[in-house]
C-alpha cells in the first residue's frame, strides 16, 4: 500500500521570507561564522593588550562589513516582499498529495504531477519543510499547516524517496581551509605582535631610566629586551653605555663586542667600544674603533674630533 499525505496550504509573506532568509543564510552562514570567530579572537587580543591595532586597520573595515551585511539583509527582505506580492500564483491556496513516488500540486488553475527524481534535495528549517527543485528554488511546506504526525510522515517520505544532491558539509572544504589557515596564523600573529610590543616597551622603559641617570634600572630593562630579542644589536649597545656610566668598562666592552658581532655596521657600538678600550688602556684599539665608527656613520664625526687627540696618539 502506498502511503499518502494530503495537505491544504496557503503561503503567506512570512513563510516566503523565512524561506528566503534560510536559503541565503545557508550560503553565507559559514563565512559569517568564520569572520565572527576571527573578530572575537582579534578583539580579545586587543582587549588583553596582546596586540595593538589602529581604528583604520581594524574597526573601520569591521564597521564596513557590518553595514554590508545589514544592507544585504534589507535588500533580501525588500526584494523578497516584492517577489511575493507580484507572484499571484504563489499566494493561491494549494493542495499537495504526497506519496513515495512523487507528489501532486493543484490549485484553482489546475494540477501538476512531480516525481521525486526531478527534485534536487530537501531541507528542514524551524518553520518550513522545503523541497528544492533547484539550489535556489523550492516548494515551501509551512509546518503550521501540519500536526506532528503529518510532519513525521512527510519527513519519512522525503528521506526514503529523495536522493539529496546537497552533500556539502556545514562548512565547505574551501571555507574550512580558509578558517584553518586563519586559526593557524593567529598564534604567529600573537607571538610576533606580543614580542614586538614587549621589546618596544623594554626599550622605552630603558631609555626613560637612562635619561634620568638610573643606569642600573636601565640595564634591567635592556636585559629584558635582550631576552625578548637576543639578536638585537642595539639592545647590547645601549646596555653597554649604561655599564660604562657605572664604570664597568669590561662589561661595557663585552656588550659592544656582542653588538658588533650581531651587526658589523653598528656605528654606535664601535663608538662605545672605543670609549671602553680607552678607559681600559687600549688607546690603539680605541682609535681603530673610532675610525671604524666614522667609516660607518659620518654623523659621529663630532665624537672623533672630541676624543681623537686622546685615543689616537
Amino acid at each position: 500500500m502506498v502511503e499518502q499525505l494530503e495537505l491544504d496550504i496557503r503561503i503567506e509573506l512570512q513563510d516566503f521570507m523565512r524561506f528566503q532568509f534560510w536559503t541565503v543564510r545557508k550560503k553565507i552562514f559559514p563565512t559569517i561564522i568564520m569572520l565572527a570567530s576571527c573578530f572575537i579572537i582579534m578583539l580579545a587580543l586587543v582587549l588583553f593588550e596582546i596586540i595593538s591595532l589602529e581604528i583604520s586597520t581594524f574597526w573601520l573595515p569591521l564597521l564596513i562589513l557590518i553595514v554590508f551585511y545589514l544592507i544585504l539583509f534589507i535588500s533580501i527582505y525588500s526584494n523578497g516582499k516584492k517577489v511575493y506580492e507580484d507572484d499571484k500564483l504563489l499566494q493561491k491556496e494549494k493542495k499537495y498529495i504526497f506519496s513515495t513516488t512523487g507528489f501532486q500540486l493543484s490549485n484553482s488553475n489546475g494540477a501538476s504531477q512531480f516525481v521525486w527524481e526531478e527534485m534536487y534535495t530537501h531541507s528542514e528549517s524551524k518553520h518550513n519543510i522545503l523541497i528544492y527543485c533547484s539550489p535556489l528554488k523550492a516548494f515551501i511546506i509551512p509546518k503550521r499547516f501540519l500536526n506532528n504526525q503529518q510532519i513525521d510522515i512527510l519527513k519519512g517520505i522525503l528521506q526514503s524517496s529523495v536522493t539529496s544532491k546537497d552533500t556539502k558539509r556545514f562548512l565547505s572544504k574551501a571555507t574550512m581551509l580558509r578558517f584553518l589557515v586563519v586559526i593557524l596564523l593567529i598564534p604567529g600573529v600573537i607571538l610576533i605582535n606580543s614580542g614586538n610590543r614587549n621589546l618596544d616597551k623594554c626599550f622605552e622603559n630603558g631609555y626613560q631610566k637612562l635619561i634620568k641617570g638610573d643606569y642600573e634600572a636601565a640595564i634591567v630593562e635592556y636585559d629584558k629586551a635582550i631576552a625578548e630579542a637576543p639578536s638585537n644589536s642595539i639592545a647590547f649597545a645601549y646596555r653597554a653605555y649604561c655599564k660604562g656610566m657605572l664604570t664597568n668598562y669590561t662589561g661595557m666592552l663585552e656588550d659592544c663586542s656582542k653588538a658588533i658581532a650581531l651587526d658589523e655596521k653598528n656605528a654606535v657600538a664601535y663608538n662605545y667600544s672605543a670609549y671602553a678600550k680607552n678607559m681600559l688602556g687600549d688607546s690603539a684599539g680605541a682609535c681603530a674603533d673610532l675610525h671604524k665608527a666614522l667609516e660607518l656613520d659620518n654623523e659621529v664625526k663630532h665624537t672623533i674630533e672630541g676624543f681623537a687627540a686622546d685615543y689616537c696618539k
